[in-house]
């Protein structure tokens, strides 16, 4: 089964939110699931429609698809991470990280990242569904329509705002060019043994490109797959 997350906030931060998911399986959607917040902003309905699509999942297995990067790491890499150095109260939303984490842990789930308005189908139908939500809410509070244009101009904005100001997500680590082979072999080696030595046990990539990760994952423990250039 393949699950889409989307979540959407106007104006953000302390706007009208939406969120939805969409549940695929066979290429057939089998469930929606969707709602909306007064006051609250993008990443935490984002993260929103994570949970909820995870306290909608049954025990089968499952992958979900989110475009926030945030939302991803935050819930699979950061927050064991904050918990072991005693720096989860110094974090924002982590009321709904943790209980992401917590639900994360018990299904049989990976959350993968998929980019967004990149023409992915049902990507693009959450995004849509969440957004409906949150313009219904806006009407409703403030008596005016909201439209698509504001909405993106408002999303360009707030992503040339983070992109000028904020680090990078992944730290990049170079070699010299003659060793890309040899990375590349010891990244899938690695990879490899880890999988035959875990049974049960959450393996997951992180990637900002799905067919090339940038880390493993396994029980919290990331290992960095080095940028070649």
């Amino acid at each position: 089964m393949k699950i889409y997350t989307d979540g959407s906030c106007f104006p953000n931060p302390n706007g009208c939110g939406g969120w939805a998911f969409i549940a695929v399986d066979n290429n057939k959607i089998i469930h929606r699931g969707l709602g909306s917040d007064k006051s609250t902003t993008n990443n935490r309905m984002e993260l929103t429609a994570i949970i909820e699509a995870l306290e909608w999942l049954g025990d089968e297995p499952a992958t979900i698809y989110s475009d926030s990067q945030y939302s991803i790491n935050s819930i699979i890499i950061w927050y064991d991470g904050w918990v072991m150095r005693g720096s989860v109260d110094k974090k924002a939303n982590t009321d709904l990280i943790g209980y992401a984490n917590e639900l994360y842990k018990k299904k049989n789930v990976k959350i993968e990242w998929v980019r967004g308005h990149d023409g992915n189908e049902y990507n693009e139908m959450a995004d849509e569904l969440c957004n409906l939500e949150m313009m219904d809410l806006y009407k409703e509070i403030n008596g005016i329509e909201l439209n698509m244009g504001e909405i993106k101009k408002s999303f360009n904005e707030m992503k040339q705002k983070y992109k000028n100001n904020s680090p990078s997500i992944f730290k990049k680590t170079t070699t010299r060019h003659s060793d890309k082979r040899n990375t590349e072999k010891m990244f899938n080696k690695k990879l490899a043994n880890i999988s035959q030595r875990i049974e049960g046990n959450k393996i997951e990539t992180i990637t900002t490109n799905i067919k090339k990760p940038n880390y493993i994952v396994v029980n919290g423990v990331k290992y960095k797959k080095l940028n070649v250039r």
